[in-house]
């Protein structure tokens, strides 16, 4: 039997002490732009 969607889950069951951010955070770059000499190599979803 296979699940059909999404299986709903809260942030607080998946971090219950929280999130947080413990180094630098930076774009990401893609590389094919960036090998292609693009000016904007940031990397998009």
């Amino acid at each position: 039997m296979a699940i059909q969607g999404a299986i709903p889950l809260g942030q607080d069951l998946v971090f219950p002490h929280g999130a947080f951010v413990v180094g630098e955070v930076e774009a990401v770059q893609d590389f094919d732009r960036k090998q292609a000499g693009e000016v904007d190599i940031q990397s998009r979803d």
